[in-house]
């Protein structure tokens, strides 16, 4: 089989031992040829729902994936299994929306920054859309968005049932790529099924033993919008590492990269070194006090993940 036989195809969803490949305007399912899946399990690179594949079709909407082409951008976490390796939550993605909620479940600021950190190390554009607005008053949204405004990102109040705030979140989303990601509870089900009629996703319930959603999408799903892009819609992530090294951290906020290379010492990690220029920043309210820390407890994070993988000496 020549290369003018096979078809390029996205990836719109994982599942077990199978992937679905859009090629066009049809949906196939796809084995992996073996030669993809060779290699120790702990440096395979496995596809991701956004990676663009080439395929050859078989009997009727099966295929045969041969080639993963080269991503464009990729966003990456820590993966649950040791040792540690790198999981690809979505790949070639133009943006990441980080979404929470102002209650229910409670806003939790370190939970958001880490997952801007996720976007800012994929070298992506980030926003913040901050849910359900009706359930805090607008002095307390407009506290719990400053940071995020002061550091350069665009932020979008929305109350997805009452369908407020949805038409510029829509225009930001417009043909682009866009990984959505928030913990469980945040509305993430409820704005996509208001921002594409017809979609009628499942939602979900808070649990009132917990204060926490309750999980409904269970893995990454590839979602078109009507008028052009779309998004990538994933589980409800709770606690999440970013697959970067501790002293790449502060590159991952945007109010700290422009003092990077400022510190007295050159492998400075911002935290109690002195003439440390971004805590300085911090100190006199150049930074948000709030950001920093979130800062201070993914290097920690970090820290103390590189130490346990490298094990007793």
């Amino acid at each position: 089989m020549g290369d003018s036989d096979y078809l390029e195809g996205t990836v719109v969803a994982v599942r077990p031992r199978k992937l679905h490949v859009r090629v066009g305007d049809r949906d196939v399912i796809c084995d992996l040829r073996k030669g993809l899946l060779r290699g120790p399990r702990e440096q395979r690179s496995l596809l991701a729902v956004g990676d663009r594949v080439t395929v050859s079709l078989a009997t009727g909407d099966s295929a045969v994936i041969h080639e993963c082409l080269p991503r464009r951008s990729k966003i990456s976490r820590l993966g649950s299994l040791r040792p540690r390796r790198e999981q690809v939550i979505a790949a070639n993605v133009d943006q990441l929306v980080a979404m929470h909620a102002t209650d229910l479940p409670r806003f939790n600021p370190r939970s958001l920054d880490r997952l801007l950190v996720l976007g800012e190390a994929g070298g992506v554009t980030c926003a913040v859309c901050l849910n359900k607005i009706d359930l805090s008053k607008p002095a307390e949204t407009e506290r719990h968005l400053a940071p995020y405004r002061a550091a350069g990102y665009a932020t979008f109040p929305t109350c997805a049932i009452r369908v407020e705030g949805l038409e510029a979140l829509g225009a930001f989303l417009h043909d682009k790529q866009t990984l959505l990601l928030g913990p469980s509870g945040v509305g993430k089900t409820t704005l996509l099924n208001r921002l594409m009629p017809g979609l009628d996703l499942p939602t979900g319930m808070i649990s009132t033993a917990t204060g926490r959603g309750v999980h409904t999408t269970t893995r990454v799903d590839y979602l078109p919008l009507p008028d052009g892009g779309a998004v990538l819609d994933s589980p409800g992530l709770r606690a999440i590492q970013p697959w970067i090294e501790p002293h790449e951290a502060a590159g991952c906020f945007p109010e700290m990269r422009p003092l990077l290379g400022d510190c007295h010492f050159r492998d400075c990690l911002h935290r109690g070194e002195p003439r440390c220029a971004i805590r300085e920043a911090c100190e006199s309210g150049a930074i948000d006090p709030r950001r920093y820390e979130s800062y201070l407890r993914i290097v920690e994070t970090l820290l103390a993940e590189e130490n346990t993988s490298a094990g007793p000496a």
